[in-house]
């Protein structure tokens, strides 16, 4: 069990806030609460910072609220803005390349990053305000007409004017609070695995390019860092709704057949320590608060398909919460907003991940064809924007 402080700072905290997960989300809302005034306590079941090396996507509101966190200094140190994405066949041949550039400035081009990298920037951003408690879970909620009291495992009591749920898709605080997580998720029907490893061959190969590898129901997107790592995410066609018990072999079982830099994907894969397997799966919550209650990020809104495409999201709703619990004459009344203001954006991007999902992962070869025939005309004036469904989440 381990606790973490962040930076000095000098001011009383008039409010005191608890929240579960110390992920994108929960320490982007931390951030914001602490640099406020209020005292901040995170929770983390994971005995010790993330090291999770799946890509995340920031761009758009996520800059934005990265921006006004200060953090934007240190991301780009950290993370990559891409300015080409090459689309290739199982053989190397090159399908259809993309300046990134062309139609936007420079500040609005996003950042892929590691998440672990992500978040390791904002726990060094943390005022001292914010504790976070590494080792930890709720076990147990109370709510007086005063505040939240909790109960954590493996110990101890909080008491807190709110408790926030930013613990992820399968949201402890959800169960607790709304009931059986079963009831509000919906696969895609696709199945994802993500790591980062070392290859100075491949690193050379991809030339500084983010290259997606297509085949009929398979998709591999590669990432080079300036690091030296490469970030990998493989999606493919769910084989049903239990995940496999050796995600390794049965990657190698998908993907075997493909060539180029597949083999050496796939053995890099087998030895990975970070290799993470989950199908794509959709949260849809009526609500998203009771009373002091209140969840954030995939707890409550996870809508894409792939690890990492909603951080961007999760940052600004952290972010915007954030901003309207500390101007809010309640807690109620933020929690309130923050679902209004989010909800139908929210939906509109659950609807777009489902109708993505197809152009992203074409099933068959004709459709895999019709597909790329698009992806050739990008250098087309005015065509480009037709391609931002294949482009979900990948450039």
């Amino acid at each position: 069990m381990r606790r973490w402080r962040g930076h000095v700072r000098c001011s009383v905290a008039p409010m005191k806030a608890v929240i579960s997960g110390a992920g994108v989300a929960g320490l982007t809302l931390a951030a914001q609460l602490g640099n406020g005034g209020w005292d901040v306590i995170v929770v983390e079941r994971d005995p010790a910072p993330s090291r999770s090396n799946y890509l995340v996507d920031l761009e758009g509101q996520g800059l934005v609220a990265a921006g006004r966190l200060g953090l934007m200094t240190r991301l780009l140190e950290l993370g990559e803005r891409v300015s080409r994405v090459c689309w290739v066949n199982d053989k190397g041949g090159q399908i259809a390349e993309l300046d990134l550039t062309e139609n936007a400035r420079a500040h609005h081009q996003g950042i892929k990053i590691l998440r672990g990298d992500l978040e390791r920037a904002l726990l060094e951003s943390l005022p001292q305000s914010v504790e976070v408690r590494f080792g930890f879970d709720v076990s147990q909620i109370r709510t007086p007409a005063d505040g939240v009291d909790i109960t954590l495992r493996p110990g101890g009591l909080l008491k807190a004017d709110v408790l926030i749920g930013a613990d992820g898709i399968h949201s402890h605080i959800r169960d607790l609070v709304f009931g059986d997580g079963g009831l509000w998720s919906r696969t895609l029907g696709y199945d994802t695995a993500a790591f980062a490893f070392e290859n100075e061959r491949l690193q050379s190969l991809l030339a500084g390019r983010l290259n997606v590898l297509c085949a009929p129901g398979r998709n591999i997107v590669l990432c080079p860092m300036r690091t030296g790592r490469i970030a990998v995410v493989f999606i493919h066609r769910s084989a049903g709704p239990v995940p496999p018990t050796n995600p390794a072999a049965y990657l190698g079982e998908i993907y075997g057949g493909l060539k180029w830099c597949v083999p050496t994907l796939l053995r890099a894969a087998s030895i990975a320590e970070d290799l993470r397997y989950e199908p794509a799966t959709q949260i849809k919550l009526p609500a998203w608060h009771r009373g002091r209650i209140g969840l954030l990020g995939d707890a409550c809104h996870a809508y894409s398909l792939l690890p990492g495409q909603g951080a961007s999201v999760a940052m600004a709703a952290a972010f915007w919460l954030g901003t309207e619990m500390l101007r809010a004459p309640s807690v109620d009344m933020a929690l309130a907003w923050y679902q209004d203001r989010l909800s139908s954006d929210i939906a509109a991007r659950r609807a777009s991940a489902r109708r993505a999902a197809h152009w992203l992962v074409p099933t068959t070869r004709r459709d895999l064809v019709m597909r790329n025939g698009l992806l050739r005309l990008a250098s087309v004036p005015g065509v480009a924007r037709l391609l931002r469904p294949v482009m979900s989440g990948i450039a």
